[in-house]
């Protein structure tokens, strides 16, 4: 995450699949932020 300070603080955030591939960026607000976590399970 990178960090552009200015009148209103935003952030580069990169979007990556589970292997850690990176498949989209944003600069975004931090009220534009939602950390949200996945973890696939198997079912046997």
């Amino acid at each position: 995450m990178e960090i552009y300070e200015g009148a209103v603080r935003r952030y580069l955030i990169e979007f990556a699949d589970l292997q850690g591939r990176e498949y989209a960026m944003a600069i975004l607000q931090i009220d534009e932020i939602l950390a949200l976590h996945y973890e696939l399970s198997a079912v046997s």
